[in-house]
């Protein structure tokens, strides 16, 4: 009976060990993915904020010309 038993509880400690890795696994996908995504808005704000710097210099540019 006991070594049923014992059997039985390794059985489910397998089982449970392999849902948590799987869960690890999907845990750290998301986190590259969460961290891909944040660098991507990152270089967007970069490129938008020097858009927005160009088109300052242009207009100041333009209006010491017209001065």
């Amino acid at each position: 009976m006991f070594k049923k038993e014992l059997a039985e509880a390794r059985e489910l400690l397998a089982k449970k060990d392999e849902e948590l890795q799987m869960r690890d696994l999907e845990f750290r996908k998301q986190e590259r993915d969460t961290k891909s995504s944040l660098r991507s808005l990152k270089m967007k704000l970069l490129d938008a904020e020097v858009h927005e710097e160009e088109e300052k210099h242009k207009l100041e540019v333009a209006y010491k010309k017209e001065l």
